[in-house]
């Protein structure tokens, strides 16, 4: 019954995430102003019953819902819709719902494909350790993702201005102006969480007792890879003062490493950490 209903909540929500992605195309590419609204509605309404979702799974099996590409994949794509939702309203940042609500959506099908599949959890599950680093670890890669998709939307705008071609895409997006700084906002953000959940990462492997085997781990390996890109975005930021191009360029490198991440490691490798599933179970 709960499996049952777990899966029309998140039918519900993909249908409205769906419908979210095309109202975001269209609102890029047909030249009527109303629309911005609609998708942040569409998308929060479709937000609700995936959280129902992460809920139920997380009461179930009285853990956090984070083993198992399925919920891996919700919890990361509900992390990206609640960062997307903060920018949208606070600084009301528009048209850059045009990739991401499309890219979360691919990223519920891709979870919900996967939904049923036997889930092997780990001996530090209910761990606190585990969970701040999982907590961190997924708001520090939604903050990437969005990073991300505001260089890429910087990018697009630099060439528009630099070629003259001043239609619809380039009333759409905000101006390059606010995308360098809300991209350096997010940066910011970014590196702390990713930093944060790094040390959690390493107390919870020295907790586990198996010495250095934790910088093997696929997962560990890219993380620290996308924490050395973001490590690099923030000096250029603070110390050297960059800004433009080229920070938009490395953080979109980012961005690329986050998609192999999310839709590679954990689409294509077990879904809990080598040196947590292998520890002692005293956390």
């Amino acid at each position: 019954m709960m499996g049952f209903l777990g899966s029309i909540l998140t039918g519900i929500g993909t249908v409205l995430c769906c419908l979210a992605s095309a109202f975001s195309v269209l609102y890029m590419v047909s030249p009527g102003k109303a629309g911005e609204k609609r998708i942040i509605m569409l998308l929060s309404a479709g937000a609700v019953p995936l959280l129902a979702v992460l809920s139920l799974h997380g009461l179930q099996a009285g853990r956090l819902p984070v083993f198992g590409r399925s919920d891996m994949l919700l919890f990361y794509a509900l992390s990206v819709i609640a960062t997307y939702l903060y920018v949208a309203l606070q600084h009301r940042m528009r048209g850059i719902s045009v990739v991401l609500v499309p890219y979360v959506t691919l990223c519920l099908l891709l979870g919900g494909s996967a939904m049923g599949q036997q889930v092997q959890t780990s001996p530090a599950a209910g761990s606190t350790w585990l969970g701040l680093h999982v907590c961190t670890a997924f708001i520090g890669f939604a903050l990437c993702t969005v990073s991300g998709v505001l260089a890429l939307a910087y990018v697009v705008q630099n060439n528009n201005l630099k070629r003259k071609h001043l239609g619809v895409v380039f009333e759409r997006l905000p101006p390059l102006e606010s995308l360098d700084h809300l991209m350096s906002r997010q940066i910011g953000a970014a590196f702390l969480m990713l930093t944060l959940s790094l040390a959690f990462g390493v107390h919870l492997a020295r907790l586990s007792g198996v010495g250095y085997e934790w910088v093997r781990d696929p997962k560990v390996m890219s993380t620290i890879v996308i924490w050395g890109i973001y490590a690099v975005l923030v000096h250029m930021r603070t110390s050297a003062h960059r800004h433009g191009q080229g920070m938009a360029l490395v953080t979109i490198a980012g961005f690329i490493l986050v998609l192999l991440t999310f839709l590679g490691i954990h689409i294509f490798a077990d879904g809990s950490h080598i040196f947590v599933a292998v520890g002692a179970t005293d956390f």
